[in-house]
């Protein structure tokens, strides 16, 4: 596992643009290529109308990224300008080596000249030269802004679908996901991009479906909006683990929330662990699970497996079973 994983969060100055250089469109207009990094008081009033199109929950991460410090999470945008106008961005947001990229938008009179393409050359340089590990993406399959990421060398996490992963080389994610011991500490912004990387881990055969009730995953796939969402409304009712490895991976999650199936008066129990950390599941969860003050729910579906044996260790009973679903209590 790289060193730099384990590095503390240190506050993060205000940051200025850094210049990529310059490219030239179809139209023959010079392209100015740049980054900007988190907070950054002058971009924050160029970038948060640029992308005022976006629901109200990605509005809000945005300009909170570029007013202020979102823990350990490093918020890139890759910008370009003709004339000083901008007229295309691409968002990075990276932790600890692991990204989600998104965001990406030209100005509709500026599309098809070549300026997403443009940036994007530049900005996996930067990438590349950075060290980061694994980018993640989420994106219409089969479409234009597929095969633009799939220039650049993001896959599709299986056959058919729209999640994308690019890796630095080939054994990237076996360096992140290797096993070692694994602690408990606050769910936090810097988990942004590993919750959403752990969301496109394919399932194993002993994996019960959902990957997680709360975020309404029912197999596999993205939670960059969820995530987002989530921390939009969170509160201090809402109780949120992540799980990291020594080496500084976030590996799953565990979160206590009210349940609005139940008006509130009951919490729900969603969690997650990448494969090969499901055998610390139990001493991870024990801990979270003390005494609570309404009952804790959980659910999970066909397949049985480690999760119904997990709740069954922890407590749970069943209650309940609606289709496929079973609804578990803790006695």
């Amino acid at each position: 596992m790289p060193p730099s994983l384990r590095q503390p969060h240190r506050e993060r100055k205000i940051a200025v643009y850094r210049d990529l250089g310059a490219m030239t469109l179809k139209s023959g207009a010079p392209l100015r290529c740049g980054v900007v990094i988190g907070p950054d008081p002058e971009w924050h009033d160029r970038l948060v109308p640029f992308l005022g199109h976006k629901r109200p929950e990605t509005r809000e991460q945005i300009r909170r990224s570029l007013a202020e410090s979102l823990d350990d999470l490093e918020t890139r945008y890759y910008v370009g300008c003709v004339e000083d106008r901008l007229i295309t961005q691409v968002m990075i947001a990276v932790s600890r080596r692991v990204g989600i990229l998104g965001h990406v938008y030209t100005l509709p009179e500026c599309r098809r000249q070549g300026a997403c393409v443009a940036l994007f050359e530049r900005m996996m340089d930067d990438v590349r030269a950075r060290g980061d590990r694994v980018l993640v993406l989420s994106t219409g399959y089969d479409t234009p802004p597929y095969w633009i990421y799939h220039r650049f060398g993001f896959r599709s996490i299986a056959p058919g679908r729209g999640q994308m992963k690019w890796l630095a080389s080939p054994d990237a994610e076996t360096d992140l996901f290797a096993p070692a011991t694994t602690t408990p500490r606050r769910l936090h912004w810097g988990d942004w991009p590993w919750v959403d990387r752990l969301g496109m881990q394919l399932p194993t055969p002993d994996e019960d479906r959902p990957r997680s009730a709360l975020w309404r995953l029912r197999d596999f796939g993205s939670l960059e909006t969820p995530f987002s969402v989530f921390q939009a409304h969170r509160t201090e009712a809402t109780h949120a683990t992540a799980f990291v490895a020594a080496g500084g991976s976030t590996v799953g999650w565990a979160i206590l929330a009210p349940d609005p199936t139940w008006f509130g008066d009951a919490l729900l129990l969603d969690f997650y662990l990448h494969p090969h950390f499901v055998a610390q599941a139990e001493s991870l969860l024990t801990e979270l699970l003390r005494p609570a003050e309404r009952p804790v729910v959980a659910i999970t579906g066909e397949p049985a497996g480690w999760k119904r044996r997990l709740l069954g260790a922890l407590g749970f009973r069943a209650q309940a079973r609606i289709a496929t679903w079973q609804l578990w209590q803790r006695a």
